[in-house]
């Protein structure tokens, strides 16, 4: 199971690096300088197999990437842009315009007047953790494309519906509200991952779309949730 969702999402390292046309070398030189994240998952073990010609053994470590980050390369590449410094500063750029778009738009703004911090907890401040969370691969594993937009929508969309999910007041009869959180629950269904099969109970998907959507059609109160 692990391994079939693994070559139906992601890269194994040598394609990935065929897919991103660049020199294996080179590519080592930008994974030991922080510019490309790492591996989002990596699978160490033995592969038997057995065939006319007798049993075999290779012992073997797969690393597994994040394909939209083959369009990150080529946007370095692009840019000429080789150093942590210039990545970063890129990834940040692109984040920080991203944040500016969704809270100066329709959703964003209505999320604001829910909860006044909202736009604190995903502040210049946080950048650095997740720029480092970024090149850790952790981003690769949770988000669709592993770009630098769809990590800030999955980050404020997770964060907002955690702080709904532990408030201590019903919505069921507040449509505005029950609105608010729909539109949210659909935005992080489109750019949060599926998750690997060992990880979906534990993940914010399950939490914050799964569970929440099945919440929301049984037409029950935050509540009552919560007790549950």
């Amino acid at each position: 199971m692990l391994l079939n969702y693994l070559y139906q999402y992601f890269l194994e390292e040598q394609e990935f690096v065929r897919r991103a046309a660049i020199m294996p070398d080179i590519w080592l030189d930008y994974l030991q300088q922080g510019i490309v994240p790492k591996a989002s998952y990596t699978v160490r073990g033995g592969l038997r197999s057995s065939s006319f010609f007798g049993p075999f053994l290779e012992e073997k470590e797969y690393r597994f990437h994040q394909p939209g980050h083959v369009l990150w390369l080529h946007q370095l590449d692009r840019l000429d842009i080789c150093s942590e410094a210039g990545a970063r500063g890129y990834f940040d750029h692109r984040y920080k315009a991203a944040r500016d778009a969704f809270f100066t738009g329709p959703l964003g703004q209505a999320c604001l007047e829910w909860q006044e911090g909202l736009m604190d907890r995903t502040s210049d401040s946080t950048r650095y953790e997740t720029w480092q969370y970024f090149l850790e691969g952790v981003y690769g594993l949770c988000t669709k494309d592993g770009q630098p937009e769809t990590i800030f929508l999955k980050q404020v969309g997770v964060q907002f519906i955690d702080v709904v999910l532990a408030e201590d007041a019903p919505i069921a009869g507040n449509g505005h509200k029950r609105d608010i959180l729909c539109r949210m629950v659909n935005l992080l269904d489109k750019v949060a991952s599926p998750f690997a099969p060992h990880e979906r109970e534990r993940s914010s998907r399950q939490r914050c779309i799964v569970n929440l959507r099945q919440w929301l059609a049984e037409g029950g109160s935050l509540k009552e949730r919560m007790i549950d």
